[in-house]
């Protein structure tokens, strides 16, 4: 679980020297977000990442629950 962060982003950052600059094959299964900043109900992934799933996600704000099944964004 995180709580009242800006949101979860699959990125590549040349810039910030963080991660492998060729990822792939993300896993994400039974994680919950609560109270994010600019609440939005899906996992920000860039375009081109390949093999990125996410599963049984959960959004929680101000107690208003969403689950998505299946899929990132």
């Amino acid at each position: 679980m995180a709580e009242r962060f800006g949101g979860l982003h699959i990125y590549t950052e040349q810039e910030w020297l963080e991660g492998d600059l060729v990822m792939a094959n993300v896993y994400l299964d039974n994680n919950t977000f609560v109270d994010q900043v600019g609440y939005a109900t899906n996992v920000d992934v860039m375009e081109g990442i390949p093999n990125v799933t996410c599963l049984e996600t959960t959004f929680v704000e101000h107690k208003n629950r969403t689950v998505v099944p299946a899929g990132c964004h």
